[in-house]
């Protein structure tokens, strides 16, 4: 691939033959595919126009988006929204882990009563304290917000960190 790297997203895993929809993909863009099957072996393809490069490993470039990354993207409403996966989330604290995911929260303006929470959003600039009905929050994500919530907090749940 030449030149920069405009926006870099994260796929959650998808099982064989499955499909998501790359909505934000212009024509004329070029994708890249890093990925690992079955066997653990890890792949790069790159797509541009009408061919396909398909190499062993990675291409040599860092993909991850750091945390801190991450939530400066959510407190942009125009900002596309980063895909996590569950490598960025292993090595996270507790704490951190608890912040990716009410930062998705915080965004719809959710009054969190845990304190720490409340605290910590309270001092974010772009945190606009809205309602405490999560029911009410959770019917204003979207699907990928959804996701996000989703997969923190199964990997919570399975790491004992919730």
């Amino acid at each position: 691939m030449t030149g920069d790297t405009e926006s870099v997203t994260n796929c959650y895993p998808l099982a064989a033959g499955a499909a998501t929809d790359l909505r934000w993909l212009r024509a004329g863009d070029t994708l890249a595919a890093l990925y690992t099957d079955v066997y653990g072996r890890e792949f790069t393809t790159v797509c541009n126009g009408n061919s396909n490069r398909i190499a062993s490993g990675r291409d040599g470039r860092d993909w991850r988006v750091d945390t801190q990354e991450w939530i400066q993207r959510l407190r942009s409403n125009e900002a596309e929204l980063h895909i996590l996966s569950v490598r960025e989330l292993r090595g996270k604290t507790r704490w951190e882990l608890d912040i990716l995911l009410n930062a998705v929260l915080a965004r719809h303006g959710l009054i969190f009563s845990r304190q720490d929470l409340a605290e910590h959003f309270g001092k974010q600039s772009w945190y606009e304290p809205l309602t405490e009905s999560q029911r009410e929050v959770g019917k204003q994500l979207s699907e990928e917000e959804k996701y996000h919530v989703h997969l923190i907090r199964e990997f919570q749940r399975l790491h004992n960190l919730s």
